[in-house]
């Protein structure tokens, strides 16, 4: 038998972006973007999956990407709507 619990974990818009960019297993597509509860339950799922080392490197490659420092253009445009969806649905900014 399982239980569900809950936790709270407290992250950053960067560490957010990086979760939602880069752990394996997640498809967001552009037309996820507008949707708020499919956010929050990706972003679950991602957290549930990964370390916090993965985290922490993870956000600093979405940020690289958000400041144009890497990627290509079309990452930088997934990753900066992407960024305005993580700011919506959780109030967080860069």
């Amino acid at each position: 038998m399982r239980v569900p619990i809950q936790l709270t974990a407290c992250v950053s818009f960067a560490e957010i972006l990086g979760l939602l960019t880069y752990t394996s297993g997640l498809d967001i597509r552009y037309a996820d973007l507008d949707d708020d509860a499919f956010m929050r339950e990706t972003l679950q799922f991602a957290l549930l999956v990964s370390d916090h080392l993965a985290i922490e490197h993870n956000a600093v490659r979405a940020m690289a990407v958000l400041d144009g420092d890497s990627g290509t253009v079309a990452d930088f445009e997934f990753v900066t709507c992407l960024g305005a969806a993580v700011t919506r649905a959780f109030g967080v900014t860069a």
